[in-house]
């Protein structure tokens, strides 16, 4: 929440963008007449003290619809959205012609005002800042957007979070079998190992295992090098040591580039971050217990964060497979279970039920052991093999030891035996992978005697001929080159080789810490706070009515005052002056063809006025539209208009003789589109 002075700096930048016959109507609703010529600051001060006394601040809360309620919760989570944005997260509820003009309603009552820092760019709203503050102490909140369950014990949707047990699984399954290439692993992941490791074959699981895979491969943790697949242990380790949070995060940009061509561009960017933090932010703060509730989530989480979806229904069954789930709240009995904490077997099993703790750092499981289950009770199994593949992923016998014992507590000695054993077993043999630099004699004692150089060489293969290291290639060449030997040649064979380095994409520098602003909304608005003891909006309109029954001096001004009472756009005694001109809604219905035909014709083509049209469906029940006026078609008694329905831009073709009501209705007090 912004400062006094602030929201009034930011209130004053709002009035001074509107043209100036827009701020003259909306000054004498409120101040009554303006006289010219008139100075817009003085005006404008006027305004901002009205706003700011308790009793219209009162009455501008107790006049508030729980219609009213919803717009303004929504605008507060969304930030700055259009009026068609904020409409269409309430139209599954509520038709969108009522929703268009409560929203001008409020825009009339200045409770919605534009928003300065979008102004030039898009037609953005925002609370007025003089009582956005009041609003969100007693009269906003969350429940406002999402109807409550009936029963405390109705099912609500969560995530899952990302699973670190299936990356784990995972890992090993491709260290210690042949599952091959990304292609031929799904394969074989759904054919063999889903249904023993994970003991479920259901197809939306299949389908998030084969998620997580494709995941790896994303993140480039696991590298297709033609038919086989090379372990970047590195970048495994930063994945694992991720929380849930973080790590559904990457899920969901993996399965989101399946459906939208557009997602591998935009899933490192900050909309994407911003979409699923405000959206599992949504789900943690409020139960949503219904579909229509968890698309209008989707909806804010989309506008809030510019991150577009372009198949809901579709959307929402990613949802599910990335591990958005139906949840009840958890039996106090499930939660005090006693948890197996991993200890090593007889058979050189590795059993557990809870996460795999981090030994120094570092989350090894995967890379010395063969998962066999990942259920309930998780287990892993050492044996030759699979320790053989974490010496070739370079671990030591002294790191193995450390990171088991640190895990179970306990080695038993014969296995400590039996890893040094296979230890000398490996090293019977030993496959470098380097580059070969063969010298004559000046330049290999040149070699052999340069300290600089030691960390580089890995061995001295014979007389002129030493095996340094590819990957620090460019630091030993220039070593080298300062001896003044000068430019060395390229390798002959040379072949391009990739490089581990760390996670660029998502797993490198995050973007969490500086999304955290976005969810602040959503927080304040949680709770409700006490509903203010003040009067009904009921009682204080009876007594406006009775003065404007007794102030107006012809039937125009009283039938003018009173429609303005009924849009609540009079509050206090003060407001209670004729406005020039008329602000009613007009409108022609019944036998009143001409006039249905003169509202038609004077909204064709208007960049400030929309049609609201009453028809009958084909089965004879009352519809209303609210269209854009395009063509009026003849305007002899055969008049027929082509309009666009919206919010979806559908064209149709109405005889004017099938509309029975015609009324013409403000688009927005502030924006032409």
């Amino acid at each position: 929440m912004k400062d006094t002075r602030s929201q009034v700096h930011i209130w004053e930048r709002s009035l001074a963008i509107l043209p100036d016959t827009i701020f003259l109507d909306i000054v004498r609703n409120f101040i009554g007449k303006v006289p010219t010529p008139f100075h817009k600051p003085l005006l404008t001060k006027k305004l901002t003290t009205l706003f700011s006394t308790d009793e219209f601040l009162a009455r501008v809360e107790a006049s508030l619809s729980p219609t009213d309620k919803q717009l303004l919760s929504g605008a507060y989570v969304l930030g700055s959205p259009t009026q068609d944005e904020l409409c269409s997260i309430f139209s599954d509820s509520i038709s969108y012609a009522t929703l268009q003009q409560s929203v001008v309603n409020l825009e009339e009552r200045l409770l919605l005002v534009p928003n300065p820092d979008t102004f030039e760019h898009t037609a953005g709203l925002m609370i007025n800042p003089l009582v956005v503050d009041r609003l969100l102490a007693s009269s906003l909140a969350l429940e406002d957007i999402f109807a409550p369950a009936s029963d405390a014990d109705t099912p609500y949707y969560r995530f899952l979070g990302g699973d670190p047990r299936i990356v784990r699984a995972l890992l090993s399954l491709h260290i210690h079998t042949t599952l091959g290439t990304r292609e031929k692993s799904e394969k074989v992941l759904a054919t063999k190992y889903i249904q023993s490791v994970f003991g479920q074959d259901d197809a939306p699981f299949i389908e998030r295992i084969l998620l997580y895979n494709r995941m790896l491969f994303g993140e480039k943790i696991l590298i297709e090098q033609g038919r086989s697949t090379r372990i970047d242990i590195n970048r495994a380790q930063a994945l694992l040591s991720k929380d849930p949070g973080e790590l559904q995060l990457f899920l969901f940009q993996t399965a989101l580039a399946s459906i939208q061509p557009q997602a591998p561009k935009i899933a490192k960017d900050v909309p994407f971050r911003a979409f699923f933090i405000i959206l599992s932010t949504l789900l943690d703060t409020i139960p949503i217990y219904h579909t229509r509730g968890l698309r209008t989530a989707c909806l804010m989480a989309s506008y809030r964060s510019r991150l577009p979806i372009a198949n809901m229904d579709e959307f929402i069954a990613l949802l599910f497979t990335v591990g958005l789930t139906s949840v009840q709240k958890p039996k106090k009995e499930l939660l005090d279970q006693p948890h197996l904490q991993p200890a090593i077997d007889s058979d050189l099993t590795i059993s557990f039920t809870e996460g795999v703790p981090v030994v120094d750092g570092k989350d090894l499981l995967h890379c010395l052991a063969f998962v066999r289950k990942v259920d309930v009770v998780t287990s892993y199994e050492v044996n030759k093999a699979t320790i053989m593949r974490a010496f070739d992923l370079g671990l030591t016998v002294e790191e193995i030891l450390r990171y088991l014992e640190g895990l179970t507590q306990s080695i038993p000695q014969g296995l400590q035996n039996l890893i040094g054993h296979w230890k000398e077993e490996f090293s019977s043999i030993v496959i470098y992978d380097g580059i070969l630099v063969k010298a004559n004699e000046r330049l290999s004692r040149i070699i052999e005697a340069l300290p600089t150089l030691q960390p580089f060489l890995i061995s001295r293969i014979a007389d002129g001929m030493y095996l340094f290291s590819r990957n620090s290639e460019a630091q030993w060449r220039e070593i080298l080159s300062s001896t003044g030997i000068g430019l060395l040649p390229r390798s002959i064979t040379e072949v391009a080789h990739h490089t581990s380095t760390s996670i660029e994409s998502s797993i490198g520098q995050s973007d969490m810490e500086t999304l955290r602003p976005i969810q602040e909304p959503i927080r304040i608005l949680a709770v409700r706070q006490p509903e203010p003891t003040e009067p009904t909006a009921l009682d204080f309109q009876k007594d406006l009515r009775k003065a404007i029954l007794a102030k107006a001096s012809n039937k125009g001004e009283q039938e003018e005052m009173l429609a303005r009472l009924e849009r609540k756009l009079i509050l206090v005694p003060s407001q209670i002056s004729a406005v020039q001109g008329r602000t009613q809604t007009m409108q022609a219905s019944g036998f009143d063809f001409q006039g249905k035909i003169n509202l038609c014709k004077a909204a064709v083509n208007s960049t400030v006025e929309l049609l609201e049209l009453h028809i009958l469906d084909h089965d004879g029940n009352s519809q209303i539209l609210l269209t854009e006026a395009k063509e009026l078609i003849n305007s002899t008694k055969d008049a027929s208009i082509r309009v666009l329905v919206l919010p979806d831009g559908e064209e149709k073709v109405l005889p004017i003789e099938k509309i029975f009501k015609v009324r013409k209705l403000r688009r927005s007090i502030f924006f032409q589109m």
